[in-house]
């Protein structure tokens, strides 16, 4: 189960593809040593952060729990998040998410295979669920008052030493089929012991395909955090934010909001008329603002994104986009205020090569 990496590889792939700023109240500037001081910190600090997600007790707890189920990532469309052209693809990917999750669970506490076409009841579901690796099924004993799933945290250990338990369940009918519209679980390893996973899920405004127009993920591994959230119920806007945290400390944060010049325009997913927000690494933010009217005549990003970078508030340099001459596509590069470039790929490659290691 790859969660961790699907819900960061969008946030920065997103802002490499989208990312713009409008000009601020010049801030004090920051010297290219010192910018390329602070992105080397980056580098290693959220990468480390990003491995200690990857190998975390929690993170395996919730791989093993998805392949005793032999069931797909609950995430597993999001991969797609770095190609996606609109919000409505992102809907769509949660939407496939949630549904995931909802199988999963009734894999777990079934001793048949459910469609999705019936209710998952969980008032009747209540109890214990042991995982008998001898049998390769679930054993069911009932009592108290919440779902309990106890597993191995690794598939090839005799005995479970984890346990998933679901405090709360609900959802809703949209033609012949459920969707969730909330979910709170935890997962303890050992059984009865430390807290090791937190998951809290709300979604609402399922349409026909069973897409919520409305969305949030809060993931708890331990000691990380991460959450992603969408709107897109209102008729003119369309947002979504995410972020990575170990306490106090954001890694990795994002809040894009998109307007569109009709209701139409958002319904039938044209491009939005304006696109602002951030993308925020550590103390390093790049705010955000492209002009989407612009956007739509021209196929020079440079003519409608300004991009600007601020450390600790100090403007740091801007994003440009420089044509490459054997690919012929533009490229993000960071151009410092010397005006010195360096391709945002190399900025951060330790970071991306993270990324592309999470499992």
């Amino acid at each position: 189960m790859k969660t961790n990496k699907l819900f960061l590889v969008p946030a920065l792939a997103f802002a490499l593809v989208v990312m713009s700023c409008s000009k601020s109240n010049s801030p004090a500037a920051v010297s290219p040593a010192s910018a390329q001081s602070t992105f080397s910190t980056i580098n290693t600090d959220v990468s480390a952060a990003i491995n200690g997600l990857n190998t975390a007790p929690g993170n395996k707890a919730l791989n093993s729990f998805a392949g005793l189920n032999s069931a797909n990532s609950p995430f597993a469309r999001i991969r797609s998040f770095n190609s996606l052209k609109s919000m409505n693809d992102v809907k769509d990917a949660m939407g496939a998410g949630l549904a995931s999750i909802r199988a999963m669970l009734i894999k777990s506490t079934s001793t048949e295979r459910i469609a999705g076409t019936a209710p998952f009841n969980f008032a009747n579901k209540i109890g214990t669920y042991t995982w008998s690796k001898a049998n390769h099924k679930w054993n069911y004993t009932s009592g108290g008052s919440i779902i309990k799933i106890d597993y191995p945290s690794d598939t090839t250990m005799a005995t479970n030493d984890t346990e998933l338990q679901i405090t709360a369940y609900n959802e809703v009918p949209v033609g012949s089929d459920y969707f969730p519209t909330s979910i709170e679980a935890a997962i303890y390893q050992p059984i009865g012991g430390t807290k090791q996973v937190g998951i809290s899920i709300t979604a609402s405004g399922y349409d026909n395909s069973g897409n919520p127009n409305k969305a949030s993920f809060t993931l708890y591994i331990n000691p990380y955090s991460i959450s992603f959230s969408f709107d897109n119920s209102q008729s003119l806007t369309a947002s979504e934010s995410f972020s990575f945290t170990k306490g106090s400390t954001v890694y990795i944060g994002t809040g894009i909001t998109a307007t569109y010049a009709s209701v139409a325009d958002q319904t039938n997913g044209t491009p939005p008329s304006k696109v602002t927000g951030y993308v925020q690494l550590e103390n390093v933010k790049f705010n955000i603002a492209v002009d989407g009217t612009q956007a739509a005549t021209s196929t020079d990003r440079n003519q409608y994104m300004v991009i600007t970078i601020t450390i600790d508030g100090g403007m740091a340099g801007h994003v440009v986009w420089v044509t490459d001459p054997t690919s012929g596509e533009q490229v993000p590069y960071v151009q410092y205020n010397d005006k010195t470039q360096q391709p945002l790929a190399v900025v951060f490659a330790n970071l991306q090569s993270q990324l592309g290691s999470l499992n």
